[in-house]
């Protein structure tokens, strides 16, 4: 008779090992107020021959979750309390929670607790990001506002914030309600960096008379250079000398490159643009003969279109001393 030794190791250590069961994996508290908090526990075991170790956490601050206990030895029985804070939430709500587990065949578990919450009025998309815009640019994106039940709520005005448009289109019934769309016009403005705007849906609804609607992202310039200067170090006579810089055209209207100028005819440049003009290379020559001193200088960047500003580029020449 033969007995492998190497099957009877794996045996032994495939059996070492934690392993976790829920009695289930995701609970409805059906229909409730809006405000009130929701509390379940969802049951596990370590049906395994080693320790089990589990964390649990929520996808959203409004969940609260945690283990009865972290550590759970062979056989026991355990919770993972839930607490759901319905508090400004309308309409069908669903939240994940995440438990890590040292279980190495199941070492992450989704639970999901959902509940309809007795407001009657929501927003499709929640917020809107527009992302990285260029500067006065002008942006339309549309809000849905779902009104869940058969009911006489309209949306009485919108408040908007200088620059942004609204229009209330026609009524969409279904099934579960109705909805209404809502045009937005949005010109971000020429000021640089991160914005917010806020306009305000005024309702005849009791329980949410104004709805606060969040807009926001970037405004970049229309054009980004890469790196900013040009910078020439160590300069020695009669040597020559090359540099590259990158500019970006961050408009979805371009224009082409018409000539770049400076004042000494010792700098030599080219120009590499792609076909749709959004990436430029300029190859910056440098050829000097006798030069003793540093020197400070401009790259005037023009374009075909007369409309648009010229470009300045610092350009500096350090001579080795």
């Amino acid at each position: 008779m033969v007995i492998s030794i190497n099957n009877a190791m794996a045996i032994t250590e495939h059996d070492n090992m934690p392993k976790i069961r829920f009695d289930e994996l995701s609970y409805d508290f059906g229909i409730v107020k809006e405000g009130v908090k929701l509390y379940h526990s969802f049951l596990f075991e370590n049906t395994g021959n080693d320790t089990l170790k589990i964390y649990a956490r929520s996808s959203c601050s409004c969940v609260k979750s945690y283990a009865s206990d972290n550590i759970n030895y062979p056989g026991k029985v355990s919770f993972i309390n839930v607490e759901l804070n319905t508090k400004g939430k309308s309409g069908h709500f669903k939240n994940d929670i995440l438990i890590r587990t040292n279980d190495p065949k199941n070492n992450l578990v989704i639970l999901s607790v959902s509940a309809t919450i007795n407001g009657t009025i929501e927003l499709e998309p929640e917020k809107i990001w527009v992302g990285e815009v260029t500067r006065n640019e002008n942006i339309e994106r549309e809000i849905l506002v779902r009104i869940l039940g058969k009911n006489d709520i309209t949306i009485k005005s919108i408040e908007a914030p200088y620059g942004i448009n609204t229009e209330i289109k026609p009524i969409h019934y279904y099934p579960m309600g109705k909805e209404i769309p809502i045009k937005l016009l949005l010109n971000v403005g020429a000021d640089l960096g991160n914005f917010n705007k806020t306009i305000n849906l005024i309702t005849n609804e009791n329980k949410q008379k104004e709805l606060k609607y969040l807009i926001y992202g970037k405004v970049i310039d229309d054009y980004s250079v890469y790196p900013p200067s040009i910078l020439f170090k160590d300069v020695k006579p009669d040597s020559s000398y090359s540099r590259n810089i990158v500019i970006k055209q961050n408009t979805k209207k371009r224009n082409k490159i018409k000539n770049i100028t400076t004042k000494y005819n010792f700098i030599q440049t080219k120009i590499n643009s792609d076909k749709d003009l959004a990436k430029n290379i300029i190859t910056v020559n440098l050829k000097i003969q006798n030069m003793e001193t540093d020197l400070l200088d401009t790259l005037f960047v023009n374009f075909d279109n007369k409309k648009v500003p010229e470009l300045k580029i610092p350009l500096t020449i350090m001579v080795k001393k």
